[in-house]
């Protein structure tokens, strides 16, 4: 089981696509589970990681 709890919403979605170029090597999330995996289910993600998504998420791509 999982629990999950709203904490707020994102300024600027971020989608799988973003996420995916952010995990290439040397990258912050080269070692996100999610992104190693064949098919998206839930999966841990550190506080590091969840950082970087979240200031992902509060700013225009093109400002990262």
């Amino acid at each position: 089981m999982v629990h999950v709890t709203f904490r707020s919403k994102l300024g600027v979605p971020v989608t799988l696509k973003a996420l995916r170029a952010m995990g290439g090597a040397g990258k912050p999330l080269e070692n996100m589970q999610m992104l190693k995996q064949t098919r998206l289910s839930v999966s841990r993600v550190s506080a590091a990681e969840w950082g970087h998504i979240m200031a992902a998420g509060s700013v225009p791509d093109h400002e990262l």
